[in-house]
């Protein structure tokens, strides 16, 4: 009975040395994932945020967001990327430059590279390089025209 429990302590006592060196990550388990509202959520944090560095809350939310999409459709992964997108943008149009221009500048170049549509990539690219240069820029709204004035005859 000795030797037993004596062995059994010598066991328990190097059992440390035998623990794995390495993580196991199974390949079949489900990518964690967080809605678009919560990524949203985080950028805002970092949008209200007026320091000088850059915290990382932003680009880490899309990452995680981009990655459960991972197994979509091209097309409902692009749909949720612009929606992404039209959200985080403008929480950084305003009169203040900072370090939340440029990481929601980065948030949106992730995105671009998950996006299947090759204009799309396009567009995000040129929204988060006007993001990131914290210029106020005029969009391509179409002028409302004058209307044309009616006869007085066909009154």
């Amino acid at each position: 009975m000795r030797k037993f429990v004596i062995a059994l302590a010598v066991a328990a006592a190097a059992a440390p040395a035998f623990a794995q060196s390495t993580a196991v990550v199974d390949p079949a388990a489900p990518v964690p994932s967080i809605s678009m509202q919560q990524v949203v959520a985080q950028c805002e944090l970092v949008a209200a945020d007026s320091g000088t560095s850059a915290s990382g809350q932003c680009v880490g939310s899309t990452q995680t967001f981009l990655d459960g999409l991972a197994a979509a459709e091209p097309a409902v992964r692009d749909q949720n990327i612009t929606d992404l997108v039209v959200a985080i943008a403008p929480l950084v149009q305003d009169d203040v430059c900072n370090a939340a221009d440029e990481e929601v500048a980065q948030a949106i170049r992730l995105a671009s590279t998950k996006a299947s549509d090759p204009e799309q990539v396009k567009r995000l690219i040129e929204i988060a390089d006007t993001v990131e240069a914290c210029t106020s820029s005029a969009t391509a709204a179409i002028e409302p025209e004058a209307p044309e004035p009616v006869p007085a005859s066909a009154a």
